[in-house]
């Protein structure tokens, strides 16, 4: 019956043409962490920061944990992608490149669920608002199965622990937010968690399956990367919100045209990280050099970018009022 679902999508995808074909590509790459870190961005440095310091610690704290929780069904599980398992599938060609490693759950759908569903949570933006961000995650999920590279159970999985890392991280920030170690602790047993998943990544055994052209189905050195990766994250995240929330705290207000610069900048250095990942990965190998790629990444986001904000601000305090 899953494959059926699957099967009723292609369908409709050759029937049609393909005319729906390259939006629902649109939708699934809202679901890529280079756009929703640098949506991320735009909210802390240049529109509100006690919504983007939410966001960033409970999406992102969500994302670490979700992700996390994500990365370790995947390798436990070891489900295949759907149309290795049914050769009748055939998923959308450019929806492939970011269809790697093991199936179960979705990470773009659990992406999706966090980054949209947590400022639907936290910010004042109205009902009408609030309704279309539920109905963009909706459809980015949707695209994952439209594109069949992931079936309707990896999705909603994905979702419903989405939104109990999104709800449970709410709860906890609302409770213990106030108390003087809170931001210790949280990302104490972030780091925490996510050494023992790199731990048990490293450590387990994986199914060995090749296909006809005797290449593995699913490598397992890439879960492992993975796991490095999901390390730098975690760690970028946690420590970077520690060290801004005690000695930076900055302000996200100012002129329009000082946010505008402020978001151009952050642009920039984002992207300028991004074209040494390749030489990281070369000169520490894909293990080391992913995990510092993704730790650069995140603490760049969360604490160098505020720290710059800072510097400019203190030399013109009159335009920044304590928030």
């Amino acid at each position: 019956m899953v494959f059926d679902y699957l099967l009723f999508l292609e369908m409709i995808r050759n029937s049609t043409g393909g005319l729906f074909d390259s939006f629902f590509l649109f939708l699934t790459n809202l679901g890529e962490l280079t756009l929703i870190f640098l949506i991320l961005g735009l909210i802390y440095w240049c529109v509100d920061k006690k919504t983007g310091e939410f966001l960033f610690v409970t999406i992102l704290g969500a994302f670490a944990f979700s992700r996390l929780i994500n990365g370790f069904l995947k390798i436990t599980v070891c489900e295949v992608r759907p149309w290795i398992t049914n050769k009748l599938l055939h998923p959308l060609e450019d929806a492939l490149p970011a269809a790697t490693g093991y199936s179960f759950p979705s990470g773009h759908a659990n992406n999706a669920t966090i980054t949209f569903g947590g400022y639907a949570l936290k910010s004042k933006i109205g009902k009408g608002f609030t309704a279309l961000l539920i109905i963009l995650i909706g459809l980015i999920c949707f695209s994952r199965n439209y594109a069949g590279v992931h079936t309707f159970w990896d999705v909603a999985v994905s979702v419903i622990l989405a939104v109990v890392c999104l709800f449970g991280m709410n709860k906890i920030f609302e409770v213990y937010g106030d108390k003087p170690n809170f931001d210790l602790i949280v990302a104490g047993v972030g780091i925490l968690i996510s050494v023992l998943l790199l731990i048990y990544t490293v450590t387990k055994g994986y199914p060995m399956n090749y296909d006809a052209a005797g290449q593995l189905i699913v490598d397992p050195a890439k879960m492992i990367v993975d796991s490095y990766e999901n390390v730098g994250y975690t760690v970028g995240i946690f420590l970077g919100w520690v060290l801004e929330r005690r000695f930076i705290n900055f302000n996200s207000g100012g002129s329009v045209h000082r946010r505008l610069f402020r978001l151009l900048a952050g642009c920039l250095g984002f992207e300028f990280i991004a074209i040494f990942r390749p030489f990281l990965k070369s000169l520490l190998g894909a293990q080391y050099g992913g995990l510092l790629f993704s730790f650069i990444i995140t603490f760049f986001l969360i604490f160098i970018m505020p720290a710059l904000i800072k510097i400019v601000q203190n030399r013109n305090p009159e335009e920044y009022p304590t928030e």
